[in-house]
């Protein structure tokens, strides 16, 4: 599986799906009541669109939740060429990438989808990916950090 990270306000998610029409299956992650940028219907090749604030605190209302992760998890099953998408294209999105690419092709491989000094993952979604893939992709994150020189 071929995972690319981008940002719908910022031009990476635009830039992505414009140079390959209808080849990119695509996760939007937006904040609640954000629309789905309206160039995501014609030009993915199938869509998600996923709406929940770039918190880490399991108090807010609008948190990333264990059935969102557990949604793109399972939605992206089975799919060759993956974009996830959210604001930036830094927290949220990296984590679900990091994610998916853990159950795809392992932790050790997982880290290739993240781009050291850009990519921040959402440590609520990779706390909540633990459980799920009952895999400790938090530890490795935290490891991967002090190796890429992050902390």
């Amino acid at each position: 599986m071929q995972i690319a990270i981008g940002g719908h306000c910022a031009p990476t998610c635009h830039a992505a799906l414009s140079m390959q029409p209808g080849q990119l299956d695509t996760i939007i992650i937006t904040d609640p009541n954000w629309p789905l940028p309206h160039f995501v219907p014609d030009m993915a090749k199938d869509y998600l669109h996923m709406q929940f604030v770039d918190t880490c605190d399991v108090m807010h209302p609008h948190c990333p939740k264990t059935e969102h992760v557990q949604q793109m998890l399972e939605w992206a099953e089975g799919r060759e060429r993956l974009l996830i998408c959210c604001h930036a294209g830094v927290s949220r999105s990296s984590a679900t990438a990091l994610l998916i690419a853990t159950k795809e092709g392992g932790l050790n491989e997982a880290f290739r989808v993240l781009t050291p000094g850009w990519h921040h993952p959402n440590r609520l979604i990779l706390k909540i990916g633990d459980i799920l893939l009952n895999k400790p992709v938090y530890e490795a994150y935290k490891a991967w950090r002090k190796k890429v020189g992050y902390d």
